[in-house]
């Protein structure tokens, strides 16, 4: 299917959303206090870029977003490349790295606060530590997929770890990496957004408490459009990357 037809399936699921959404509302068959009608959401959305401060959240979302992939993916891929290349180390830490995927991330934010204080920091490792043990565990899972024949031949052209490493392990396992990015992408934004809402006060995650705490419907339901966004734009270039990624290697 062409990148031009997905669009347009796309564009006709969310028509079909906002029809039915305004098919609910302005009959006023659902209260408008528990969902407004689309232009009214569209009006706190307007009001809160231009007059008010929607357009600083979603920077400081985006860009704390953006810094806490990038080191979840580092860490991801530095910590799951010896036990993804060493088969006694995995056997070693698998427990570990289960344990760590299957934690709530409401476990970390005592310990963040008291370590780190309230604020962007405690944010930014709670959305690094819910984004790395994906990574770690994608690295693993793509470095033990790559040919041992291939690494065998390596060796035996003297080849160096470093060298190996570069021209035989990195090519032959950036599929399975590519796709561990995208799920590691959303994990980080789901972190980012939850750390927000209960860590600091800046934020869209902090605005959806703050609206809600105050019953602004509009500006709730306006921050959750913008959540929407950033979703989608995350979404659609990691899965551009992903799909690139494949029909490179193969």
């Amino acid at each position: 299917m062409t990148r031009s037809r997905v669009l347009r399936h796309q564009l006709a699921g969310a028509l079909v959303v906002i029809g039915l959404w305004a098919l609910l509302t302005y009959p006023g068959l659902v209260n408008p206090f528990v969902l407004p009608t689309p232009t009214a959401v569209l009006d706190a959305v307007v009001r809160g870029l231009t007059e008010g401060s929607l357009g600083d959240h979603v920077l400081r979302t985006s860009g704390t977003f953006v810094v806490c992939f990038a080191l979840a993916v580092l860490l991801g891929i530095a910590l799951g490349a010896t036990p993804g290349l060493v088969p006694s180390v995995h056997r070693s830490v698998e427990p570990l790295i289960s344990l760590a995927l299957s934690v709530p991330i409401v476990t970390y934010f005592a310990f963040l606060v008291v370590l780190l204080g309230y604020g962007f920091w405690s944010v930014l490792a709670l959305g690094v530590v819910t984004a790395t043990p994906t990574m770690i565990t994608s690295t693993v899972t793509a470095f033990q997929e790559v040919d041992a024949a291939l690494l065998r031949v390596g060796a035996v052209y003297t080849a160096s770890r470093p060298a190996r490493f570069l021209r035989i392990v990195l090519p032959g396992s950036l599929a399975t990496l590519s796709g561990g990015v995208r799920i590691a992408a959303g994990r980080a934004l789901i972190g980012v957004i939850v750390g927000e809402m209960f860590l600091s006060s800046e934020g869209l995650g902090a605005q959806i408490v703050n609206a809600s705490g105050f019953f602004d419907i509009p500006a709730y339901y306006a921050v959750v459009v913008a959540l929407a966004v950033i979703s989608y734009v995350v979404a659609v270039v990691f899965g551009a990357v992903e799909n690139r990624t494949a029909a490179y290697v193969t």
